[in-house]
């Protein structure tokens, strides 16, 4: 048994006795073990799983009807994120955002406000790095969120029009899009903390934390932390998935406007698509659905 496994079944095992839960069986199954729970007459098996870089992976497998369902969800929380969070704090918000890296389509920046309460909860939803779950499942797990927690969640949408005003008043200014992303980042932890009181905020890091407190200067009073790979943190887990939900449907609400499908990423399927919109509409309207800053518009535009 890799060594990362052994001491998460180890810390799953203590923290179930703690709970009056008793291991009742185990048994190893293909690159993991099987971990069976009892509580009286009531037990729930759950699947521990190690891959080769050593992360750990759970999936419980037992239905919401079982009387101990909750109860390992809990228990999961408190073990996989008391192992990853540093930060000791009850209450903490989570930022992220999607559609920085894509031509087309807004730019979008969420927020999410957890506390340990809501965590098993988030669990529960498979809520995750959005980057790992499939698109369809996207849109499930979002809009559970939505309908769920709206309370918790701030989010700013730029579609292309407005973020190509907002990057040429930036650029004036001699700042670049490090420094909207940081204005998104901190209008929303601000406006959070407006309405609710938390401990600190985690952001998912593309800059250092001063480039966020120089932002909005208000942000100064607050604990913020930045972390590489923050989808770590449910909070930050929970708003990649928000804020890719909305730039997915932005991205296909301006497809289906312009009747042109416009993809993903800013490769060479996006110089092609770029290129048939600019033959079908002209450029002028190119800034209602692309990101003007993005090197691929002159390219294609000289191409032209």
């Amino acid at each position: 048994m890799k060594e990362e496994l052994r001491d998460f079944v180890a810390d799953l095992i203590e923290t179930a006795a703690g709970n009056d839960l008793i291991l009742d069986d185990e048994k190893d199954i293909n690159y993991g073990i099987k971990l069976i729970f009892r509580r009286q007459n009531d037990q729930i098996p759950i699947n521990v799983y190690c891959n080769k870089k050593g992360q750990i992976s759970t999936v419980v497998t037992a239905k919401k009807v079982n009387p101990l369902y909750s109860t390992i969800y809990s228990i999961l929380a408190d073990v996989i994120y008391s192992s990853q969070l540093k930060h000791g704090w009850t209450t903490w918000i989570g930022t992220d955002e999607s559609g920085k890296g894509d031509l087309f389509g807004p730019l979008v920046a969420c927020g999410f406000l957890t506390d340990k309460r809501i965590n098993p909860k988030l669990m529960e939803l498979s809520v995750r790095d959005s980057k790992k779950i499939a698109t369809d499942k996207i849109h499930e797990i979002a809009e559970k969120l939505l309908k769920n927690y709206r309370n918790r969640i701030e989010i700013i949408v730029l579609e292309p029009a407005k973020y190509n005003e907002l990057y040429e008043k930036f650029l004036k200014q001699n700042k670049k899009l490090n420094e909207l992303l940081a204005w998104m980042h901190a209008r929303i932890i601000l406006n959070m903390n407006k309405k609710r009181k938390f401990d600190g905020a985690i952001v998912d890091k593309f800059a250092p934390v001063s480039v966020l407190q120089k932002s909005i200067k208000d942000l100064r009073n607050l604990s913020v932390l930045a972390f590489e790979k923050g989808e770590i943190d449910p909070a930050v887990a929970a708003a990649s998935i928000i804020a890719r939900h909305f730039f997915l449907m932005g991205l296909e609400n301006l497809s289906d406007k312009y009747k042109i499908r416009l993809p993903r990423g800013s490769g060479k399927e996006a110089d092609k698509i770029l290129e048939d919109y600019i033959n079908k509409y002209g450029s002028s309207t190119l800034n209602k659905i692309a990101k003007l800053n993005f090197k691929n518009v002159k390219k294609v535009k000289g191409l032209l």
